[in-house]
């Protein structure tokens, strides 16, 4: 993390504002706490204005329980530091059900409190609620624009990797299913990236490429999926397209699969493959 944000923890019991600074400090925040040993004053509103406002101007994040003891909660905490600092992100944790509607009103996000089995998690969720609370208060401030930006570009990573996969499967399809182009071979084992046969345990025996029955409908699914989708250039389709169109040849294809076959039917220049794209 570029910026240490500072984040505010307000509780009424100190070992949660203990674990609470040590997850996120641990994470790269900054991290103040403040117990509430006197719930009554956070719901007097001109104490908070008063006692308050000082340590609030200087937190980028608020993080406040929700309930602050003697039966009493953050509501009126929470709009007043809502209305005193309207561009602030306020986070409400808690490990109770949210009975009131209030805090969607005042653009609040709730998330529960990082118990035992899900410490480990707690640094992604909290990131997740900030980035809700960017959009909540329209990415006003530059901080929260720039924690927007960083959950944005790992998305985009993973996307790319996903990307790079799925690309690389699809190429292994090709190559695959070009076997059955072959006089006299009408099935072929369906391989893995690691050269491996698939088995399917739902039916219970090893997967094929097949230009008869149920398993042709996956090949042609498979087929229109690596030709139409967008994701092959025509480059990289091109070496397979004599092939594939015998194994057309051989297939009785449905009328979803029909405008794929008639392309590599006519094996046209690589290049026009992006007339078809999304046509499956």
């Amino acid at each position: 993390m570029e910026k240490s944000l500072k984040v505010l923890i307000v509780d009424d019991t100190q070992i949660w504002l203990r674990e609470g600074q040590r997850i996120l400090e641990g994470a790269g925040y900054s991290v103040e706490t403040l117990l509430v040993a006197e719930p009554q004053k956070l719901q007097d509103p001109e104490w908070i204005t008063q006692e308050l406002s000082s340590m609030l101007s200087k937190t980028d994040i608020l993080l406040t329980d929700k309930d602050l003891g003697d039966g009493l909660d953050s509501t009126v905490f929470c709009c007043v530091a809502r209305k005193l600092f309207p561009e602030l992100p306020i986070i409400r944790w808690t490990g109770g059900y949210e009975r009131s509607g209030f805090m969607g009103i005042l653009g609040v996000t709730a998330i529960d409190k990082p118990t035992k089995p899900k410490m480990d998690e707690f640094p992604k969720v909290f990131s997740e609620a900030l980035c809700q609370q960017a959009i909540i208060l329209g990415g006003a401030t530059t901080i929260l624009e720039e924690v927007l930006k960083k959950q944005a570009d790992a998305g985009e990573e993973k996307k790319s990797s996903h990307a790079i996969e799925r690309r690389a499967g699809q190429i292994r399809d090709l190559e695959q299913i070009s076997q059955l182009a072959e006089d006299g071979v009408d099935m072929v084992p369906v391989l893995d990236e690691y050269g491996k046969r698939q088995y399917d345990r739902y039916e219970g025996g090893y997967r094929h490429w097949t230009i008869e029955g149920r398993e042709a409908g996956v090949l042609m699914h498979e087929l229109g999926h690596a030709i139409c989708d967008g994701e092959l250039g025509p480059e990289e389709i091109k070496p397979f397209l004599p092939a594939l169109k015998k194994v057309v040849q051989k297939l009785e294809t449905d009328e979803r699969f029909q405008t794929c076959a008639e392309f590599l039917l006519a094996e046209g220049p690589a290049e026009e493959v992006i007339l078809i794209k999304g046509c499956y």
